[in-house]
């Protein structure tokens, strides 16, 4: 038994449907005072700044990635997605993150994949 697990590869570590925001989200989903409770003691309970990490589609999520021994995180635009917007909105906004998506997996191809979002007008 020990032959055949030394013989086989480490599984990865694969955290589905990790979400992510953009500043044009931010610019339509405001941020009501459930919303804003919500975030602030969750923040406060995990010790970190959920916000600000939900931006971050790049270094800093590497780094949390690394810490937790996380090899890949398939990404997925955060609720409420595009198609909840009238097309005037949901049109940039899904191709908005779909283009940050795209260009954070083109520079990580073997740490992130994705969900991609689609605008249901």
């Amino acid at each position: 038994m020990a032959d055949y697990l030394a013989s086989k590869k480490p599984t990865k570590i694969i955290a589905i449907e990790e979400h992510f925001t953009t500043p044009l989200y931010h610019r339509y989903v405001p941020s009501g005072d459930y919303r804003k409770f919500f975030l602030a003691s969750r923040s406060e309970q995990s010790g970190h700044d959920i916000v600000i990490q939900l931006d971050d589609i790049a270094d800093e999520r590497l780094r949390c990635m690394d810490a937790a021994g996380i090899d890949v995180q398939v990404l997925s635009f955060t609720q409420p997605g595009a198609q909840n917007f009238p097309a005037d909105i949901a049109i940039p906004l899904a191709k908005d993150a779909n283009d940050r998506l795209y260009n954070a997996i083109e520079k990580h191809p073997q740490r992130f994949g994705r969900i991609r979002r689609a605008a249901h007008c």
